[in-house]
């Protein structure tokens, strides 16, 4: 769909080619320019995250009697097994960043590449490479491993401007029940939003040759704490210019005081929500853009920041404060000045406008 992101009107449907869906979508800076990514069969099959994919350049001219025109491109697909972790189009358009997995599907410690094709040429301008973790007690991972849902991600990696790539990196360990076998939970020991500029020598290890952005590795917080991002901001970063800077939507810790199992929400309001932006190489936020307070604390709350001007004085994303405790009341809109106004945000097939898990399917 082809829309018009202040007003929600539909300008126009465009359908994937047959026997195809479409897997991912990314923007170029000019809000005319897409890249798009198909695989066979639909997003619901088991396999999906496996499936070969192929690329086209999505082109929109709302004032023109054809409003979006789709076009292959010569960008190599992906082969069968391959787990596409991320992509991401460079701001002029003429670069596709893609960070993928060739043999995720039967060795699920294989390498892991970040590379930059040529748009025009389907060339490979930029490669670099990131061991997995075979035991994620002694290595970190790059990227988050395997997703086994949902479209490719067009927020786990962010251009900063055309001088390089921002990523996650983490380390988690699992950890173990008393015979020592691996149980649910794990701890997280590393977080951190990572920078490599094009001017890295090509086969290099993508950590070694980058540098920290951001770093957001978890540490005790008592309530009420700080306004701080999670590592839920390294499968979602948005970076401006300039410096570079990554801005978040930050937690603060619960201020509830005597909220229980039946009442999810307290009757006070107590839970801090915020806008952040982190300077480059910061571990701490160097300025809050705007602060949220919700009833409710957890997963039904969500402040999300999905596009930003380069002064990173106005953003576009969803924020919802779930009020209930039981209803995300998720709202799309514009943070400016310390305030949100919700925008019309369109349903889909398949989903409902208000559910986050949508995220991905947008871009400007």
């Amino acid at each position: 769909m082809v829309g018009q992101t202040v007003t929600g009107k539909r300008l126009a449907t465009l359908a994937p080619p047959a026997g195809t869906t479409f897997a991912g979508i990314t923007g170029a800076a000019d809000d005319r320019t897409f890249v798009v990514d198909t695989q066979p069969g639909s997003l619901d099959q088991e396999s999906q995250p496996w499936q070969p994919r192929t690329w086209y350049l999505l082109q929109i001219d709302p004032g023109s009697a054809k409003v979006a025109k789709l076009t292959p491109l010569p960008i190599p697909g992906t082969a069968q097994g391959t787990n596409v972790a991320a992509i991401a189009l460079s701001p002029d358009g003429t670069e596709l960043a893609v960070a993928l997995q060739p043999d995720g599907l039967n060795d699920p410690s294989a390498l892991t590449y970040l590379l930059v094709y040529s748009v025009a040429t389907g060339a490979v301008l930029h490669s670099w490479f990131a061991t997995a973790a075979s035991d994620p007690a002694d290595q970190p991972q790059f990227f988050d491993g395997p997703k086994y849902a949902g479209p490719d991600s067009n927020l786990a990696l962010a251009w900063v401007g055309q001088r390089g790539l921002a990523f996650g990196y983490s380390g988690v360990i699992p950890a173990k029940t008393a015979n020592g076998s691996d149980a649910s939970q794990r701890k997280v020991t590393l977080g951190q939003i990572r920078y490599i500029s094009l001017q890295a020598k090509n086969g290099d290890d993508v950590i070694g040759a980058g540098q920290v952005l951001a770093d957001l590795t978890p540490g005790p917080r008592a309530a009420p704490a700080p306004l701080a991002c999670g590592l839920g901001t390294l499968d979602a970063i948005l970076v401006t210019k300039p410096g570079p800077a990554l801005i978040c939507g930050a937690t603060g810790g619960s201020y509830s005081r005597g909220g229980d199992g039946k009442t999810p929400c307290p009757p006070a309001p107590g839970f801090g929500l915020g806008l952040v932006e982190y300077a480059a190489g910061a571990s701490a936020p160097s300025r809050v853009l705007a602060t949220y307070t919700s009833r409710c604390a957890g997963p039904l709350v969500i402040l999300q920041p999905l596009w930003s001007n380069p002064a990173g004085t106005t953003q576009l994303g969803l924020l919802g404060l779930g009020e209930d405790g039981r209803t995300a009341a998720v709202r799309f809109g514009i943070f400016s000045k310390g305030k949100f106004t919700a925008l019309p945000m369109p349903a889909t097939a398949g989903g409902s406008a208000l559910d986050p898990s949508l995220l991905n399917y947008i871009a400007w």
